[in-house]
């Protein structure tokens, strides 16, 4: 088994998820700056990059469907039954997994804190606009400001 192939999948996919996370604190920041330019601009890249994640990850599943390998079979492997150059590889692969994984965590950590600024963010314009215009009777055209 040829494990290049997929150690070159997983580190391309390891950069990607890199740069998804520095886009998603990114816009963390954009957002509790109110800079809506700068958001607009991150919600765009991180559009390219999301698609660049899902290519990626069909590649990956090809790879293994094309050797008849499962998800985990990385971590499966013996390598004291491989020869050196293999066993380095499959090392190489573990080591980028285990960071692909704990860069999935950390996306997952700075989406729930922007979920939450958002959800905040709402609620306090929601505020605003019911304090403005709390006369409900009043056609908003008629309403004083």
């Amino acid at each position: 088994m040829d494990y290049s192939e997929l150690l070159e999948v997983l580190v391309e996919q390891e950069i990607n998820l890199d740069r998804y996370l520095q886009l998603t604190k990114t816009k963390q920041d954009a957002i509790v700056h109110n800079d809506l330019t700068r958001l607009m601009n991150t919600n765009s890249a991180e559009e390219k990059i999301l698609l660049q994640i899902k290519n990626i990850e069909t590649k990956w599943l090809k790879i293994i469907k094309k050797n008849n390998m499962s998800k985990d079979h990385i971590e499966e492997i013996n390598i004291s039954t491989l020869d050196e150059d293999d066993a380095l590889l499959v090392k190489n692969l573990r080591e980028h997994q285990n960071n692909i994984k704990k860069l999935a965590a950390e996306i997952t950590e700075a989406n729930g804190l922007n979920r939450y600024l958002i959800s905040n963010a709402r609620d306090f314009i929601k505020e605003i606009l019911t304090s403005i215009f709390n006369n409900k009777t009043k056609s908003i055209i008629d309403r004083k400001i």
